[in-house]
């Protein structure tokens, strides 16, 4: 056999041996991508094919438990509430319905806004009658991000309400931000309106919680204990460890924790908005102060004043207290009343005192037309604001304003 023949033999062989390395590198692939889709199963997860990409999807419906048997109809009443007035207000729903709310969070590869951060787990709940449905959506791996978000997108709707956790500045624009990459391939993002429970939480306990942090929330305010939870810090680790090693019981603990998140949410709206609106659930004097502070800049004014006085009937009264429901009643001409809750705040020795001291003098001055009562409150404002927390030339401008209009009174 001549050189040129016995090239083309060792050829064909080679060949067939490529050809049988290449059948069993894809029989192990397969095996592999078999075993890794068993393994979701067992997590309750399916997948969810588009384009030649596959992501996974879970769904599970958890029934009412005791407990929770109205809960339903305690979120129905909150919308309806929201449907009929305040509609701009930070907590409404503007005439959504229960079945409409999306109560979303997401975990990501990091807890940055950097390109390099992807979402791999989005979660949300929604109240249904029979129970409380939770969605659960997993990145199989960064290629297949077209697939993850388009399973997503497929069961988000235009009056879909999203109501979430620091939604508004972490997990919403990290959505828009991974869609506006990938829409020429994707459907269409929905506009939709956004609740941030977040900002509701520090309204109401900034001052009395060590922190806001939706865990502390949780267990301080809603009484619940999570047992062996994996902390959502743990989700970026928890992803690489499985992208590693193929296994998909690496993330088992930070499904868990996600799927939690969102079915906290649910209580902890009907629990933040409740309070907020002055129903049956013990207060601290502290969380009816900043719900009354919350209700005036909304121009709820008759809410603010009931959580005021709320407030007031407490046994620890602030001079805080005082001077805020003293500007609400001045700013409602219930003058007699202002001037009331203004002079209890300038009992106290401190910078609410000082502006208690003010605010109440131009009462006296422009109001009650008691120019002298004001002078004298100006100059012991004065005398004590060594701080100067108030512009000097403008207090002096004050009192020779004031002195011309006692000489006119004697």
């Amino acid at each position: 056999m001549n050189l040129k023949a016995k090239l083309k033999q060792m050829k064909s062989h080679l060949e067939e041996v490529e050809h049988v390395i290449d059948t069993e590198s894809h029989r192990r692939d397969d095996d592999k991508q078999d075993e890794i889709q068993e393994s979701f199963k067992q997590l309750g997860f399916h997948p969810f094919y588009f384009e030649g990409e596959t992501a996974y999807r879970k769904k599970i419906v958890y029934p009412f438990s005791d407990g929770e048997r109205d809960l339903f109809q305690q979120l129905h009443l909150m919308t309806e509430y929201w449907g009929e007035s305040m509609g701009s207000h930070p907590l409404s729903t503007s005439g959504r319905s229960p079945e409409e709310l999306l109560f979303f969070d997401t975990e990501t590869t990091g807890l940055s806004h950097g390109a390099g951060n992807r979402i791999f787990l989005i979660g949300y709940a929604r109240v249904r009658r029979e129970g409380m449905e939770v969605t659960q959506h997993l990145l199989k791996d960064p290629g297949h991000e077209t697939a993850f978000l388009t399973g997503f997108l497929d069961e988000l709707n235009r009056s879909d309400y999203i109501v979430s956790y620091n939604g508004k500045s972490f997990d919403w624009p990290q959505v828009k931000s991974r869609h506006a990459l990938l829409q020429a391939m994707l459907p269409s993002l929905p506009e939709t309106g956004h609740i941030d429970l977040l900002h509701a939480a520090r309204r109401l306990w900034k001052d009395e919680l060590p922190s806001c942090r939706l865990a502390v929330v949780e267990e301080e305010k809603l009484g619940i204990t999570r047992v062996d939870d994996v902390p959502g810090r743990m989700a970026p680790i928890l992803y690489q460890e499985y992208l590693f090693d193929q296994h998909p019981h690496a993330l088992k603990g930070i499904i868990e924790h996600n799927d939690q998140d969102v079915r906290t949410l649910v209580r902890l709206y009907l629990e933040i908005t409740e309070r907020y609106l002055g129903g049956h659930r013990p207060m601290t004097w502290k969380e009816h102060l900043g719900a009354a502070k919350w209700a005036e800049q909304v121009s709820q004014y008759e809410l603010a004043e009931l959580h005021y006085t709320k407030t007031i009937q407490s046994e620890d009264v602030s001079a805080e207290v005082y001077y805020h429901h003293g500007q609400l009643m001045k700013k409602l001409k219930r003058y007699d009343e202002a001037k009331h809750c203004l002079l209890k705040a300038t009992h106290a020795k401190s910078e609410v005192s000082l502006k208690a001291s003010l605010e109440l003098a131009k009462l006296f001055e422009h109001q009650l037309k008691e120019p002298c009562k004001a002078l004298q409150l100006i100059l012991g404002y004065e005398e004590v604001d060594q701080e100067h927390l108030f512009r000097k030339h403008e207090i002096q401008k004050r009192i020779g304003r004031l002195e011309k209009k006692c000489r006119g009174f004697h």
